[in-house]
């Protein structure tokens, strides 16, 4: 199950957020008296246009992972991308046409 969200203005707390809205839909995956194993992965995409994150990288990918160790995910049912546009119009002067999210955001850029 993807989730993707579109967010133009920086309102705050966007890190709690992102995790509210990937939880709520997370939470939608399963009824009442259903086993856990049928739940759904969820996928939740975040296109911002505004500073987040400290990091160069304009796609940032997040999972639960162990903090000794970072090779050991907890599970593969959650994960989290930021895709900074003010960060990826950088980014675009670089050869990265033949790049599918290159070509995707310039689309949506347009």
């Amino acid at each position: 199950m993807y989730l993707l969200r579109l967010q133009l203005r920086n309102y705050g707390n966007f890190d709690r957020r992102s995790l509210f809205y990937w939880g709520r839909e997370y939470t939608k995956g399963i009824k009442s008296g259903q086993d856990y194993l049928e739940l759904p992965a969820v996928i939740s995409i975040n296109i911002i246009d505004f500073k987040f994150l400290e990091t160069e990288n304009f796609h940032t990918v997040f999972h639960i992972r162990e903090e000794n160790e970072p090779g050991l995910i907890l599970t593969d049912m959650l994960e989290i991308h930021f895709i900074s546009m003010v960060k990826w119009r950088k980014h675009s002067k670089m050869d990265l046409e033949n790049e599918a999210l290159h070509r995707w955001l310039a689309w949506l850029d347009s």
